[in-house]
């Protein structure tokens, strides 16, 4: 029975250590010259990484949450959906230059006499 047991720990500490399916998605577009459907990229990471529970719905799934980060463009020929990586951006750059810029703009306001009514 123990060994059973550290087989389980094993299978768990392994599945830890995997790269999240998001980054293998964004990878493999990324080395792409032309848009891939889900199906394509799902038959590509399950040759790849054949330990890996994947299908085309959960390639899919993932690659729209890829999409909806900016880190992936969808388009649409006819009912066939194509899906492009984009270059990672310094999103986690540009918030806080952003906000920094919001908070001179509401100082600004805030430093402002107001006009004087007569």
């Amino acid at each position: 029975m123990k060994a059973t047991a550290v087989t389980s720990e094993e299978k768990a500490a392994s599945k830890e250590k995997q790269v999240p399916l998001t980054e293998l998605i964004h990878r493999h577009l990324s080395g792409q010259a032309e848009p891939k459907t889900a199906r394509e990229i799902a038959q590509v990471l399950k040759v790849a990484h054949p330990d890996r529970s994947v299908s085309d719905n959960l390639v899919r799934t993932t690659t729209e949450r890829l999409v909806a980060r900016s880190l992936a463009e969808r388009v649409k020929q006819g009912a066939t959906v194509y899906y492009t990586a984009l270059p990672h951006h310094g999103g986690a750059v540009e918030a806080p230059v952003a906000a920094a810029g919001e908070a001179a703009a509401e100082k600004e306001t805030e430093n402002t006499p107001a006009p004087a009514t007569a």
